[in-house]
């Protein structure tokens, strides 16, 4: 029984593993088997040159027959080689044609296992989103706005020690309290600092004044869109660049955050900010927190 029982467990990995990598592997299978298909098909062009000279030969012969027998006949004769030339022909490229179609179809159906993955993904992390913004509404009346806040960015103040060297060299260390910033914060947090950011400067309010313009920028895009919508990602690589937006995607990937690919916002004329963010600066430092939360799908918000 336990080995039965094992035996089933390992199924279910290997099931769960097949699953996840299904879309690679339709695709892969699909690219492998257009391979085959035009190397198959390239291959029997010798056949095809046969077929032809024969159906050369067939014609040329009841043409030179054409004055000994009634002209119906000529024509049902030629017909069918006409014909067999067409059967021979589609029997030589059954085998490549039929591997291409499947091989299409197992691409196609590989793309779209990847999109539903994608939407998937997405919608679980708009309705984390969403649940986390009822939660901190909740948490607002309770601790008050600026706590709220320190709490959602993951600021927590702790006993930190302090090393000064005085004029003869001694180092004295003294622990006193400080406010830093921790993991216990919203996964959605983003960190304007010199790792993340080109545009850092070591001087919080030009930060915040970069920051600001940026986000300005963003909602004016938004509205002027033409499908009046914005990407979570399309938002981070405004605000700290390509280089910025890969590391960001890579930072998340290392600590098993999920990333909304196709989370994002909708322009709505009614509300001052379209884009729902909202900034703070790291307590000691002059890098900027932003914190980035999509409003959802945008297949969902768009009603598409």
């Amino acid at each position: 029984m336990k080995v039965a029982k094992n035996a089933l467990k390992t199924l279910a990995k290997c099931k769960m593993k097949l699953s996840r990598k299904a879309p690679e592997i339709f695709v892969y299978a699909g690219i492998a088997g257009t391979v085959v298909a035009t190397v198959s098909a390239c291959k029997r062009m010798k056949n095809v040159d046969e077929i032809l000279e024969d159906h050369k030969e067939e014609v040329a012969k009841l043409k030179a027959d054409a004055k000994n027998i009634p002209m119906n006949e000529y024509r049902k004769e030629l017909t069918k080689v006409y014909l067999t030339t067409g059967l021979k022909t589609a029997r030589t490229f059954v085998f490549p044609v039929s591997i291409g179609i499947i091989s299409v179809g197992s691409i196609i159906h590989g793309k779209n296992l990847y999109r539903k993955w994608y939407v998937d993904s997405s919608a679980m992390a708009a309705a984390l989103a969403t649940d986390y913004n009822n939660l901190y509404d909740n948490v607002v009346k309770e601790v008050g706005e600026d706590r709220a806040k320190e709490l959602k960015y993951g600021i927590e103040t702790q006993t930190v020690e302090e090393r000064t060297v005085n004029d003869k060299g001694k180092e004295k260390v003294t622990k006193k309290k400080a406010k830093v910033v921790t993991d216990a914060g919203s996964g959605y947090i983003l960190r304007w600092d010199s790792e993340f950011a080109d545009e850092w400067v070591d001087d919080f309010e030009s930060n915040y004044y970069r920051v600001g313009l940026i986000l300005s920028s963003m909602e004016s895009y938004i509205a002027a869109r033409e499908t009046h919508h914005m990407f979570w990602m399309e938002a981070v690589e405004q605000l700290f660049g390509s280089r910025g937006l890969k590391k960001i995607l890579e930072d998340r990937k290392a600590k098993g955050l999920s990333i909304p690919y196709m989370g994002g916002w909708i322009y709505d004329s009614e509300k001052a900010k379209s884009i729902n963010v909202d900034i703070m600066r790291e307590p000691g430092t002059s890098n900027i927190l932003i914190c980035l939360i999509p409003d959802g799908n945008i297949a969902e918000l768009t009603g598409k």
